[in-house]
């Protein structure tokens, strides 16, 4: 309940921030037809809709929405529309932000910077030419809020089902003006940024552009940033290290036409190893059961060391995966995932009359039903041993999971 009240308010923000003094009714029903449609999409498709929210509390909230959307442009149509959607509390289960109605306007629209966390520090990672010098400094406020602070007053309209999700998510929406006048930071052209690189602060003001003009200078591609030692080359592919372990990388849980599971696998089986590193730290799911191969392989070589490797980046099936190969002996090294062990998923998808992708997921999985051990519930996977990236990690290209991983005995 206290989710939906929160919401409410936010809309109530919405209607305000275009021009409304109050969320008095003002239906527009080509939008609460939209408003229907997904409506009727989820209660068709989710297999426990009020789940996280009761079915009293969504419905008041469908009608509050309903009766404002008179007072909304396009894009804050959306975001109102993606909080409802977000009150199921399903990650999986979300509608789609859409940036047509901001790349197609004339005012400023976009602040050119973004903002990653290393190690629970917040540190800038794109800025615009002006701001070269800082990039890499800590972000310690974003117009006078703290990021954390900016993260929970966007909650409501993040699908998420766990904190690192939310974060990730959050992250991504933070330069774009009109969901921060959303939450009541509006400097009218111009945004502040609170930096400070430890030894001194600075207040840099960062001016809105339209996305045709919108450039920036990134972290990666400064001259003596260097890269990291593994990069991918491609949906899985594998190597031996010069320690004799075997590395494999797994970023996407679907087959490579071109390179099949089953011949990597029967590949791998020719090779003596006794310790694999599986990678699953960019890995987004899909569908879990192309890993099987590989599964069974390790299960019929009783006494291979497996380490598994997880990160902020793991979601979907590649959460089950990471499940069955600890399973079978693997430990996980890394970082909490943004995808939750029990979780709802199998999702199918709609396209709303207005052009708004939504998803849905038809399927609950409850990993501890198949695995009794498994009892993290609806929550990130955490790792046996925690390998944070530090950004003095990320600068000097070091791999601090892989080293630790590398290291066990």
């Amino acid at each position: 309940m206290k989710k939906i009240f929160v919401i409410t308010c936010l809309l109530a923000t919405l209607a305000m921030c275009i021009g409304c003094a109050s969320p008095k009714e003002n239906r527009d029903e080509r939008k609460n037809a939209i408003v229907d449609e997904a409506v009727a999409f989820l209660k068709e498709n989710h297999p426990d809709i009020y789940r996280n929210v009761s079915e009293k509390e969504f419905l008041k909230e469908e009608e509050r929405l309903k009766r404002t959307t008179g007072s909304m442009d396009d894009f804050t149509f959306n975001l109102a529309l993606s909080g409802l959607v977000a009150s199921i509390g399903d990650s999986h289960t979300k509608c789609g932000i859409s940036m047509k109605p901001l790349a197609t306007s004339v005012t400023g629209v976009l602040y050119p910077f973004a903002v990653t966390q290393f190690a629970g520090e917040y540190r800038l990672t794109s800025i615009d030419e002006g701001g070269k010098a800082y990039l890499g400094w800590v972000v310690e406020k974003i117009g006078g809020k703290s990021v954390d602070q900016i993260i929970q007053k966007l909650s409501p309209v993040i699908s998420h089902d766990n904190k690192v999700k939310l974060r990730r998510n959050a992250l991504q929406l933070i330069p774009l003006k009109p969901v921060l006048s959303s939450i009541g930071i509006d400097e009218g052209d111009h945004l502040t940024l609170h930096l400070s690189n430890g030894k001194e602060k600075v207040d840099y003001w960062i001016s809105a552009q339209t996305y045709e003009e919108t450039k920036a200078s990134t972290l990666s591609t400064i001259e003596n940033t260097p890269s990291k030692s593994l990069q991918g080359k491609g949906i899985y592919w594998y190597e031996r290290l010069d320690d004799g372990t075997l590395y494999l990388q797994y970023n996407s849980c679907r087959e490579d036409k071109d390179y099949p599971m089953g011949q990597m696998t029967k590949e791998i089986a020719g090779e003596r190893f006794d310790a694999i590193i599986i990678d699953l730290r960019n890995n987004g799911g899909g569908s879990d059961g192309v890993l099987n191969p590989i599964l069974k392989l390790l299960d019929e070589r009783k006494g291979t060391k497996i380490r598994v490797l997880i990160g902020e980046d793991t979601f979907s099936s590649a959460i089950i995966n990471a499940v069955e190969l600890k399973d079978l002996g693997g430990v996980l090294v890394g970082e909490a995932t943004s995808g939750s062990v029990d979780h709802f998923g199998a999702t199918t998808g709609k396209r709303l009359s207005n052009g708004l992708s939504i998803s849905c997921s038809t399927k609950e999985i409850r990993l501890e039903d198949y695995f009794p051990w498994c009892s993290y519930g609806y929550d990130s996977l955490v790792p046996d041993i925690e390998a944070t990236e530090t950004f003095d990690d990320y600068m000097a290209g070091h791999d601090n999971a892989l080293e630790r991983a590398r290291n066990l005995d």
